[in-house]
């Protein structure tokens, strides 16, 4: 998977850790599971995703643990531009909540009422916002 270029000296070189948007979809699905370093042995579609990301190779331990902390600080990165960008990404990605329910939680906390379909621009804009930031572009 090549990634945005750098320059170093003279000589232009690949990044060979650019994250798709497959990828980080796959990352904050599993980003619970990512600080224990292995998947859960219950749910099979699980297991299958983390060895498709990390392989069963020596060093998958320390590939999981690196994504964990990259995704975490893009999160913490994300929270200081929007929080509710932030709070988006996570409850949609992470907990797997719907626009609707999303909606439904923030009107509890800020009192304001927020139409689902604007939940769905922040999602998307956030997402795309942590995807620019793990990928050096912001």
């Amino acid at each position: 998977m090549a990634g945005p270029a750098q320059r170093i000296g003279g000589d232009v070189i690949q990044n060979q850790d650019r994250y798709t948007h497959r990828e980080l979809r796959q990352l904050l699905y599993l980003y619970p599971y990512l600080s224990l370093g292995k998947p859960p042995h219950n749910d099979s579609a699980v297991e299958t995703l983390w060895q498709n990301l990390f392989g069963l190779r020596e060093g998958w331990q320390t590939k999981a643990a690196r994504k964990r902390g990259e995704v975490q600080r893009a999160l913490e990165w994300l929270n200081g531009e929007s929080q509710w960008y932030c709070y988006t990404v996570r409850a949609a990605y992470i907990v797997g909540l719907s626009n609707r329910d999303i909606a439904s939680y923030i009107a509890r906390i800020d009192g304001r009422s927020i139409h689902h379909d604007t939940v769905n621009e922040w999602r998307k804009r956030g997402f795309e916002l942590l995807l620019e930031h793990l990928n050096g572009e912001r």
